[in-house]
């Protein structure tokens, strides 16, 4: 096994990975379409899950840094050699597709996502406004009948 085969194997190494973060980032996606959909949201496991995925982003640009860089490594190798690395090339295609399927789905998930969320958010925000009002009525009402005296205002003061 020569150094460009080393090489090749590193990058599908490196393939293998970037799907098992993939996978994860879609059941985390897919899991906060449960929490906005759910009848009473829950803010704190919706924050954790944002926590994750940025972890899981940051470990996928981590990976296609190192991809990309030893990528341009052997490029001219690979290109000046192209039946020699046959299979292993086509190896990296088939992962490199199943990786930019999941990438499609994370999209139209996080766009469906982030269309539920500004919806529930908007919800959120007008029952705010609505229980504001509320309390100001009933503070307004609280106020105006302390201030009421007791006396009838038609009584006659005369004796």
């Amino acid at each position: 096994m020569d150094k460009t085969e080393n090489y090749l194997q590193v990058l599908a190494d490196s393939l293998d990975k970037k799907t098992i973060i993939m996978e994860e980032l879609l059941k985390i996606t897919l899991s906060q379409k449960e929490i906005a959909n759910a009848e009473a949201f829950d803010d704190e496991a919706f924050e954790k899950s944002i926590e994750k995925k940025a972890e899981l982003v940051e470990k996928l640009t981590m990976l296609d840094n190192g991809f990309q860089t030893l990528y341009n490594n052997i490029k001219n190798q690979i290109e000046n050699h192209k039946e020699q690395y046959r299979e292993e090339i086509k190896s990296l295609q088939s992962k490199l597709k199943v990786i930019m399927d999941y990438n499609m789905r994370l999209q139209v998930e996080e766009e469906s996502n982030r269309k539920l969320i500004a919806s529930r958010f908007a919800t959120l925000k007008k029952e705010a406004v609505q229980i504001k009002k509320n309390q100001a009525v009933a503070a307004n009402y609280y106020k105006t009948m302390n201030n009421i005296s007791t006396e009838p205002y038609f009584m006659d003061h005369k004796k």
